[in-house]
């Protein structure tokens, strides 16, 4: 009875039993029991972090080093799409030197030459005993490098090197499989690529002779439409002037332009625009553009069956915050009828974002 709880070797009396939510916060969940991470036990928010986010742990990463925010968006745009662990580790490599020299001091050039004697034997000793034989309490003192900010771009530079190297070798080595394949497979291979090819030619068409008879249709359809309206056309009615005016007024009441969605990939892809996706954020997190970025014009308030919509009184300064500049080419999205849309707008030219 799964509205029951055992006790021991008793039952509960009650026929209800509380659910208690767990929350988790977690790297990786894939050692956890495998049943808990079913769907339907537990609903999984992957974190997805925004330029923001990123630059302001890059921020607190080099707090120490004299480095700015607006110096740390530059590293984070430099070496956009790599994950966070890179920027651990550029963080990490920039000590190499000062732990190289540490070494040096102790072992001497006992790194370069690799020979042994009494000298190089006694330096090792010191090292050993300055890492592995320490008194509990007792800290190596390596001091903070000296680095300007190209010098660090310089490091995460020569770390993007090797890894580019690294999936170079990777790659190699799946080229030099393909070699060892047999000819059988090679036969195989030719043969089944040839029946996709069949399989797709007769796919491809079936659906042009479908769209043939849907375009006929459509064509018999308009025909008795257009005859239809022809015999049911109202008398012409001779607008005034000012009429005329007024329809025109309302035909071009926005200053900024419309784009289709492929128009806007395109402008973001050729003339640097940036999509901002002014829809609530529970709509976006549900169904997002790649590379855009949420600025919430309205709040979704209340409950799943009964939502509530809010304005966002932050909006504007959420975008002068974001984009301080109203050259900022930006491309508005705000949903598929964009409802949202024209208060965006309206706010943006506004603030003079006449780039929108």
């Amino acid at each position: 009875n799964p509205f029951k709880v055992p006790l021991g070797e008793s039952w509960t009396k009650s026929k209800k039993s509380v659910q208690v939510p767990i929350f988790i916060t977690a790297n990786d969940l894939s050692t956890m029991y495998a049943p808990i991470l079913r769907d339907g036990r537990m609903e999984k928010f992957l974190w997805e972090p925004s330029r923001q986010d990123v630059v302001g742990m890059l921020e607190m990463m080099y707090r120490g080093d004299g480095f700015t925010v607006e110096q740390m968006a530059e590293l984070y745009d430099t070496f956009r799409g790599q994950t966070l662990d890179f920027f651990g580790a550029l963080r990490a490599s920039t000590y190499d030197s000062e732990i190289e020299k540490l070494i040096r001091q102790e072992c001497g050039d006992y790194l370069e030459h690799n020979t042994r004697n009494e000298e190089t034997t006694e330096n090792v000793r010191k090292l050993h005993k300055l890492l592995l034989q320490r008194k509990e309490g007792d800290e190596i003192e390596v001091p903070a490098p000296k680095l300007t900010f190209e010098d660090l771009i310089n490091v995460g530079r020569q770390l993007q090197d090797e890894q580019q190297a690294i999936m170079g070798i990777t790659l190699s080595n799946e080229y030099l499989k393909q070699d060892r394949i047999s000819q059988d497979d090679i036969q195989a291979n030719i043969a089944k690529e040839a029946a996709r090819e069949k399989e797709e030619s007769m796919r491809l068409s079936a659906v042009q002779a479908a769209r043939a008879v849907q375009m006929v249709r459509q064509k018999i359809d308009l025909n008795f439409t257009v005859e239809y309206k022809e015999r049911e056309k109202p008398p012409e009615v001779v607008e005034s002037e000012e009429q005329q005016k007024a329809a025109d007024a309302l035909a071009t009441d926005v200053p900024w332009t419309r784009v289709k969605v492929l128009d806007a990939h395109q402008k973001m892809m050729d003339e640097g625009y940036v999509l901002l996706d002014v829809r609530p954020s529970k709509e976006y997190d549900r169904e997002a553009f790649k590379a855009s970025t949420n600025i919430q014009v309205a709040r979704m308030q209340g409950t799943f069956l009964n939502p509530e919509i809010v304005p966002n009184g932050a909006f504007l300064a959420e975008v002068q915050k974001r984009f301080p500049h109203p050259a900022q080419k930006l491309v508005i999205l705000g949903g598929a009828d964009g409802k949202y849309t024209r208060e965006a707008m309206e706010q943006l030219w506004e603030a003079g974002y006449a780039g929108a």
